[in-house]
């Protein structure tokens, strides 16, 4: 929620540093990171635009509602247990989704 506190630029720009050295086994979850930073960094705006006066606690429930509508992404299936070096992704197998409930 940078992006409610601070300009849009300087929210992309740490949400974005972490990403810079991604190895390429991992740029399946570079690309889930970069667009679940897209999708913050515009509810952050529009918190910031509109003057909104939400608690953190509002903003966390706000955040799991656009969860719950499927407005950000995850990767499936995951397997740890066989994948350490890759974060659980299977090469040709895990698949950028949106997100659902549970």
């Amino acid at each position: 929620m940078n992006a409610s506190v601070m300009s849009e630029s300087v929210a992309r720009a740490f949400g974005e540093a972490h990403e810079s050295d991604t190895p390429a086994p991992l740029a399946l979850a570079k690309t889930m990171d970069l667009f679940n930073n897209n999708q913050g960094i515009a509810f952050g705006v529009y918190i910031h635009n509109t003057g909104n006066t939400r608690t953190s606690a509002q903003i966390a429930d706000d955040v799991d509602q656009l969860r719950k509508d499927g407005n950000f992404r995850k990767l499936v299936p995951l397997d740890f247990q066989n994948n350490l070096d890759t974060e659980g992704i299977i090469p040709g197998v895990t698949q950028l989704v949106p997100t659902t409930p549970n």
